[in-house]
């Protein structure tokens, strides 16, 4: 987006205007990019139509839309531009976001101007907008001749570079196309117990800060040498890292240099908890809930007779068994396996004279827990199955249709692992 308002007359040199160089720059610009694959460019200028003196806050139009053969219209466009408007740089902006075509291309605007925001816009906000929308990837500004306290409102706008001279202008204009158009290398390393990069095999999200969007993702992976692999990113965004470890650990505000390898460090010490449980069949599915030590937030729900990794650190466990068996504070060491055997079930059938209510109370010494209620007979001589863990319950029940508290009865009951205990309520 090229700056065509009427302060582009001002001078860079004694002998050329900064219109003058802005389009001899950018002409052999438009050359040299009509040899790069892939890449389609486009042109929009503000402040070349209004006349001269009148404020003309929507003087803004594409000159050239996004083709793969248009740079010598581009060029045309260049040649015949005169400075005369002002400087709607916002509303432009938010004009530039309707010009991408509507597919997956990585979006940039590079704007080229002198001067700041002469209309009331706010360039910061509608910067955030398109970004958010992900219609761009980060807007560049290179500044003409300006002041490093102008150049300083762009901040919140994008990427922005100064050019007090016309070598100046050249390279900045340069960087900001190679960082778009230049592939950059990236290395995670998943640092274990030891400080080594060896964890791996673990799902890794870039997300865009600007619009909180994944912009890639990957799994970490060692290649044939044993080292983690690389892979190229995009380094014209700003990254948050979430490595999908249980639980996720966050690296926030990750930048990659542009033409680059860069290398980053997390440190991801991890080890395994194997949960050993027999089942009676193998229909029987039990799970366990998984809690960070002294947390109530379950972070992830294990099948039993699986082994899963976890990072370095406490947990709380808590299998879903009846009752619930409940281990607290379960250290998990980097680069190792625990293993956890739950005890075996025993099963209790039960079968009812008549229709009843009845519970199952675990009884540990003087205290008691509720662990479940019974269906109840809805008909005569219905057996029921439920498996405990090993342990003294009592069974406390009386008639549906009984009118009176104390015709409640209860019977005790003793289960043991792989054992059936069989009882009738009467």
């Amino acid at each position: 987006m090229l700056d065509c308002s009427a302060s582009m007359w001002g001078p860079m040199t004694r002998t050329t205007t900064r219109m003058d160089v802005a389009k001899g720059i950018l002409t052999q610009l438009v050359d040299s990019l009509s040899k790069v694959p892939d890449l389609e460019i486009a042109l929009r200028t503000y402040g070349l139509r209004a006349k001269r003196g009148v404020k003309d806050c929507k003087d803004t139009k594409l000159e050239v839309g996004f083709d793969i053969d248009n740079v010598a219209m581009i060029k045309k466009k260049i040649k015949e531009a005169k400075p005369n408007g002002s400087t709607p740089i916002a509303y432009s902006l938010s004009k530039c976001g309707e010009d991408f075509p509507d597919n997956k291309s990585k979006n940039n605007i590079i704007l080229i101007t002198d001067g700041y925001e002469e209309c009331d816009g706010d360039p910061c906000a509608v910067s955030a907008a398109l970004q958010s929308r992900g219609i761009i990837l980060r807007p560049f500004i290179v500044g003409l001749g300006m002041s490093d306290s102008l150049l300083q409102q762009f901040e919140c706008v994008g990427r922005f570079a100064g050019a007090k001279t016309a070598e100046d202008f050249r390279k900045a204009l340069n960087h900001a196309v190679s960082e778009v158009i230049n592939v950059t290398s990236v290395t995670v390393n998943l640092n274990d117990v030891n400080g080594k990069p060896t964890e791996t095999d673990v799902n890794m999200s870039f997300i865009d800060v600007a619009n909180k969007t994944v912009s890639a993702n990957f799994y970490q992976t060692l290649n044939k040498l044993g080292k983690p692999d690389t892979f190229m990113l995009n380094p014209t965004i700003r990254y948050d890292l979430q490595i999908n470890t249980t639980p996720p650990i966050n690296k926030k505000g990750v930048e990659v240099k542009r033409g680059e390898h860069n290398i980053i460090e997390v440190d991801a010490p991890q080890g395994s908890l194997q949960l050993n449980h027999k089942t009676w069949d193998k229909f029987q599915w039990v799970q366990c809930l998984v809690r960070k030590a002294g947390g109530a937030e379950v972070i992830f729900v294990q099948d039993v007779n699986s082994t899963h990794k976890y990072l370095q650190g406490s947990y709380d466990l808590e299998v879903l068994t009846l009752p619930r068996v409940k281990m607290k504070g379960v250290r998990i060491t980097g680069s190792q396996e625990l293993p956890i055997n739950i005890p075996q079930a025993g099963r209790l059938e039960v079968s009812y004279a008549k229709d009843m209510i009845a519970t199952i109370i675990s009884v540990n010494g003087k205290s008691e827990e509720w662990v479940i209620d019974l269906r109840g007979g809805t008909q005569p001589k219905l057996l029921e199955f439920i498996y405990l863990q090993p342990g003294t319950y009592k069974i406390i029940y009386r008639p549906f249709d009984a009118k009176n508290t104390m015709d409640t009865k209860q019977q005790e009951v003793v289960i043991q692992s792989a054992k059936i205990n069989s009882i009738t309520l009467k």
